[in-house]
């Protein structure tokens, strides 16, 4: 399997735009595949623990942490049994009926 940097997606070169513009929309891409590909493996496993949410995001584990915490006490996500739930998912479906 190659790896991210043997990945070179094929951007068209249009006149007059920045070389820099060309390399960060690469860039975007290569992300984008990475992501994709990151996102499918977790979807195999049974569970994303947060250190795998902290790798994806490229942030610390004491921040994940923190950002569940402020999400449940504003009551957006819910734990039951260790398990996620989208409490916003159920009441903006509510909102739209009313």
């Amino acid at each position: 399997m190659a790896s991210t940097s043997d990945v070179r997606p094929s951007v068209p070169r249009k006149s007059g735009v920045p070389r820099e513009r060309e390399d960060f929309v690469r860039d975007v891409a290569i992300n984008t595949v990475v992501f994709r590909q990151w996102v499918v493996s977790v979807r195999l496993r049974p569970a994303c623990t947060q250190g795998d949410l902290a790798d994806a995001l490229g942030i610390s584990n004491v921040y994940v942490n923190r950002v569940l915490q402020d999400f449940r006490n504003h009551g957006l996500i819910s734990l039951c049994k260790g398990k996620l739930g989208r409490c916003w998912a159920e009441r903006a479906h509510d909102r739209r009926r009313t």
